[in-house]
C-alpha cells in the first residue's frame, strides 16, 4: 500500500494503518494487509476471549487486531434498583429478568419506567439486530425467521406494555433519562454520556442483558494492521503492541471517548462518566457466553434496506400484533434478496458462508 503526498512528487508506504473491522474486511480482500503471526506474540495479554477472533480470516492468518471499540449500553436511574426481582444481580441480568423488572416498575409506579429510540432518527434496529437476536437466536442474519426468532418475538411482545409508549418519539434516550421519563434505558454509548455528565451520581450502565444462546452485544471496533510492503513491519508491529498496553488503552479513552478492548489501567482518573460505561462495556465483552455482533458489512448501497426489514419486523409484530411467522416470512424474503443483490457474506455473530449469507 502506498499514498501519494500532496504535490505528487513522492510516496509514503505506512508501517501501521487503523481502520474499522469493515474497512480492514476490505482491505484484507484486496490482499492489502500483512499476516500479523510472524510479527506479534500469539495473544495479546488482557483481550477478552470473544475478541480474540477478530481480525483472523478463515485461512487463520491474522491481518489485524482489535485497537478501540464504540458499543451501546444500558443504563439505570438508582430509583429503579429498588425494583428488581429478588436475587437479581445487575452485572447479569437475564431478558426474563429485565422482563420482570420492567414490570415492578411499572406496577410500582404506575407508570412504564423502560424506553427505547424507537423513532426515525432512533437505534432501535441496533438493538434487535445486535442484542436480541444474537442473545435468543445465536445469530442475526440466518436465524432470522428461525423458531427461536418466533420465540424471541413472543418474549418482546410480552414484553413491551412495560416500555414507555413514548418510545416511538424517542430518537436519543439521554433527555428521557435526564429528566424522569424513564428510569432505565439502552442506546449508543456517545448518547448515554449526558445523562452521566448532567446526573454523575444518579446512574450505573449495566452490561447488556443474557438471553438462551448468550449475552449477544453490538460493537463498533477500530482495528490496527500493518500495510503489505510497510517501510517498517517491524515498527509497525511495536507501535501496535504499546497502542495496546492497559495504560495507553486508557489514555486513548480519555483522549478519544473509544473505549479500550484489553482490561487493567489505572481508570482512577477517569471522568465518572467515561469510568461508568468503561466498566460495563468490559463486563460485555469478557463475561462468559459474549456474543459480539458487528455492524453489517458488505451491503454498499443497501445498508438502509437491510435495516428496515428488520423495523418492519419489530413493528408488525410488536406494535400491529401481526403473525409472528407470517411477518418473519415477508420480511425474510426482502432480507434474503438484498443479500442476493449485495453478494454480502455473513458477518459475526452468524458463521462465514459461502457466498453471500443465507437465511436458515
Amino acid at each position: 500500500m502506498q499514498l501519494a503526498t500532496g504535490d505528487g512528487t513522492a510516496q509514503v508506504r505506512p508501517s501501521l494503518l487503523g481502520a474499522l473491522h469493515g474497512e480492514m474486511v476490505a482491505l484484507d480482500r484486496l490482499g492489502t494487509l500483512s499476516d500479523l503471526q510472524a510479527l506479534l506474540p500469539r495473544d495479546m495479554p488482557g483481550m477478552p476471549k470473544s475478541f480474540a477472533e477478530f481480525g483472523r480470516a478463515e485461512d487463520g492468518r491474522r491481518y489485524y487486531l482489535p485497537w478501540l471499540q464504540a458499543s451501546y449500553i444500558m443504563v439505570a436511574n438508582r430509583e429503579a434498583l429498588a425494583y428488581l426481582p429478588a436475587g437479581a444481580d445487575l452485572d447479569r441480568l437475564s431478558y426474563d429478568q429485565l422482563g420482570a423488572w420492567a414490570e415492578a416498575m411499572r406496577r410500582g409506579t404506575g407508570r412504564s419506567k423502560v424506553g427505547f429510540p424507537v423513532a426515525e432518527r432512533g437505534l432501535m434496529h441496533r438493538f434487535i439486530q445486535g442484542y436480541l437476536y444474537p442473545s435468543f437466536t445465536g445469530g442475526m442474519v440466518t436465524t432470522f425467521k428461525s423458531d427461536e426468532a418466533v420465540a424471541m418475538w413472543q418474549w418482546m411482545r410480552a414484553f413491551w406494555p412495560s416500555v414507555d409508549p413514548l418510545s416511538l418519539t424517542y430518537s436519543n434516550m439521554s433527555e428521557p433519562l435526564i429528566n424522569d421519563e424513564v428510569w432505565v434505558g439502552w442506546d449508543h454509548s456517545a448518547r448515554m454520556l449526558p445523562v452521566f455528565r448532567a446526573r454523575p451520581d444518579d446512574f450505573v450502565a449495566f452490561p447488556a442483558p443474557i438471553g438462551p444462546k448468550g449475552r449477544g452485544f453490538l460493537v463498533v471496533v477500530v482495528g490496527l494492521g500493518v500495510p503489505v510492503g510497510a517501510e517498517d513491519a517491524e515498527g509497525g508491529a511495536q507501535l501496535m503492541s504499546y497502542l495496546l498496553q492497559p495504560s495507553v488503552q486508557v489514555a486513548t479513552l480519555q483522549a478519544t471517548g473509544f473505549f479500550p478492548v484489553v482490561g487493567g489501567g489505572d481508570r482512577s482518573g477517569l471522568p465518572p462518566a467515561l469510568g461508568n460505561m468503561a466498566r460495563a462495556i468490559d463486563l460485555q465483552a469478557g463475561s462468559d457466553g459474549a456474543l459480539p455482533a458487528f455492524l453489517p458489512v458488505g451491503l454498499k448501497a443497501l445498508s438502509d434496506e437491510f435495516n428496515i426489514r428488520y423495523s418492519l419486523a419489530f413493528s408488525q409484530i410488536v406494535l400491529r400484533d401481526q403473525d409472528i411467522r407470517e411477518a418473519l416470512e415477508r420480511q425474510g424474503s426482502g432480507l434474503a434478496s438484498l443479500l442476493v443483490e449485495a453478494g454480502a457474506p455473513c458477518w459475526r455473530p452468524d458463521p462465514p458462508s459461502a457466498g453471500h449469507c443465507r437465511l436458515r
